[in-house]
């Protein structure tokens, strides 16, 4: 507990991190906390972002450092995302470190190589919107992409949109049917889309309808 408060957790954020992990109790300080938190600095989180990464992911330190998370930093390096960027990923995304290498991150990367997107352009999406690694690949990466071709998009178009706004990825399918039926009957699908999405309704609506 005295080094949660030491590393910069406030008494608020204590408790909380406890109760989300009670194990914490029992993980040694020298051997657990102090390296996962020396590491986490060392991939370029400052003061600041690291108490906020233990307080929104307590069970990091349940993960494995040699086993998980350096080998899911080092394959983000060697796919082209910058350390600047993982740094960022990690302090937005936390949950990013618990992923399973083959089992979720590889298989959405060889995904987004499948739809058409070169290495560079997954590097670039996966950097502006880490958090599309942890969508499932059924149930949302797929049908988005398949949702898009349904409007008559060119694999070019989708891979154009997808790049430039790879948050659509996240969107709900319902949501993203119902702007581009609005869309396409203006002929704007293409040119509009990836901005649009990202409109509230109430903006959305004073625009196109």
């Amino acid at each position: 507990v005295q080094w949660l408060a030491e590393v910069g957790l406030g008494v608020d954020q204590i408790p909380k991190v406890i109760a989300r992990l009670p194990a914490l109790l029992g993980y040694s300080v020298e051997e657990n906390l102090k390296p996962k938190a020396l590491w986490l600095s060392q991939v370029g989180l400052s003061n600041d972002h690291i108490p906020k990464v233990i307080a929104n992911m307590p069970q990091l330190f349940g993960y494995s450092l040699q086993e998980k998370m350096k080998p899911t930093v080092q394959w983000l390096l060697d796919i082209g995302v910058g350390r600047e960027q993982i740094a960022k990923a990690i302090s937005n995304k936390p949950s990013l470190l618990g992923y399973s290498l083959q089992e979720k991150l590889k298989p959405t990367v060889r995904w987004l190589a499948d739809i058409g997107m070169e290495e560079l352009q997954i590097a670039k999406v996966i950097s502006a919107s880490p958090a599309l690694l942890g969508y499932s690949l059924e149930q949302n990466l797929k049908p988005t992409v398949q949702a898009l071709r349904d409007q008559g998009l060119t694999q070019a178009e989708i891979t154009r949109i997808l790049v430039c706004h790879p948050a659509i990825l996240g969107y709900s399918t319902k949501r993203l049917m119902q702007r581009m039926s609005i869309l396409s009957a203006q002929g704007r699908l293409s040119r509009s889309l990836g901005s649009a999405m990202a409109w509230t309704d109430a903006k959305f609506a004073a625009r196109f309808q």
